[in-house]
């Protein structure tokens, strides 16, 4: 069984629904942009892969110790507060490091014709390979990083590295949806803070698509459904989810246990126990191979691990002394 590793905040910190709302604290992203100005001056790059054109926000480090490309979670984006602040810690440590936008995230509608689903992971692996073959490797060191649904693209990406030819020295997955329709039912029965929370941000990607589109789409009918669920029954209906129903869809996507197996690039999944959208279970029933560790802790709500007041990411230092340890290890 996975170690449950000590990790205590005090007093409101220690409450889910709070860490998970800090995760996407505004403010928060204010705070750090304005504070490292080097972080607005990034270089906004289009990939062509062989599926679709995806975007990604590129801050190249003068002295780079090495590389890190993110990917934020569903309905997230490069500007992300976690990925900001992830994108800050790593840059100011030595690393150039590159957000990727999944398709129709990020404010990239007009990329592509068809829409966004989560079964796009040849283009999403083939993106990260190009933003590290960008790179001059030299000793440098590659890491891929994901978060939520980021977390499910990443742990894929890193089971296709060795198919594809992706230089990954680490890899981490933050909270990761793991089995879609497990969360999904987890959403269905969470505080609807969290249902209004997604369907709000859905709502939104669907009239920016329909704007970027307009001959092309017409999504009035499903702005005006209640739940996720029934959005997504309406986009399978429409041909725009690659599945007979929402079970198969959202299993299509789903990190299964030959993923897992394929994956040889060492490998930190981190989760907390009381992430009232990812069932614990989910993680510890993944299948337990030399190269994954897994770290579960009692506190920490969705993708939140906020150590104190000051807004510390126990994530930034979890992810970055891994690393660490990995470089004094491939230096010795």
């Amino acid at each position: 069984m996975p170690t449950v590793k000590p990790f205590n905040p005090r007093g409101a910190l220690r409450y889910p629904h709070i860490q998970s709302a800090l995760a996407s604290f505004k403010p928060r992203r204010w705070w750090t942009l304005n504070r490292f100005p080097t972080l607005k001056q990034s270089e906004r790059i289009v990939i062509e892969t062989s599926e679709g054109n995806l975007a990604a926000d590129v801050n190249r480090h003068p002295d780079p110790r090495g590389h890190a490309v993110l990917i934020h979670g569903w309905e997230g984006g490069s500007d992300s507060v976690y990925m900001v602040s992830l994108t800050n810690y790593l840059y100011r440590r030595g690393f150039s490091v590159s957000r990727l936008n999944l398709r129709d995230h990020g404010n990239t509608y007009h990329l592509n014709e068809h829409p966004f689903h989560g079964m796009r992971i040849n283009e999403v692996a083939e993106a990260v390979k190009a933003l590290i073959d960008s790179h001059d490797r030299g000793n440098g060191f590659n890491l891929l990083a994901g978060y939520s649904m980021g977390g499910n693209f990443a742990l894929r990406t890193a089971g296709l590295a060795d198919s594809i030819g992706i230089s990954l020295d680490q890899v981490f997955a933050i909270s990761p949806a793991v089995n879609p329709y497990s969360t999904m039912r987890a959403l269905a029965t969470s505080p609807i803070m969290y249902r209004n929370y997604f369907r709000k941000k859905w709502r939104r990607s669907i009239r920016a698509k329909q704007a970027a589109w307009p001959d092309l789409y017409d999504f009035s009918p499903a702005l005006s459904l209640d739940t996720l669920d029934q959005m997504t029954d309406y986009f399978i209906d429409q041909g725009l989810l690659p599945a007979s129903d929402a079970k198969s869809y959202l299993d299509g996507y789903r990190v299964t246990d030959s993923v897992i197996h394929n994956i040889s690039v060492p490998t930190e999944i981190l989760t907390a126990i009381d992430d009232p959208v990812i069932p614990v279970q989910d993680i510890r029933n993944l299948p337990k191979t030399p190269y994954i560790n897994t770290t579960i802790l009692q506190h920490g709500g969705h993708c939140g691990f906020i150590e104190d007041m000051r807004m510390s990411s126990y994530v930034d230092k979890f992810i970055y002394n891994n690393v660490k340890q990995s470089l004094k290890e491939k230096s010795a």
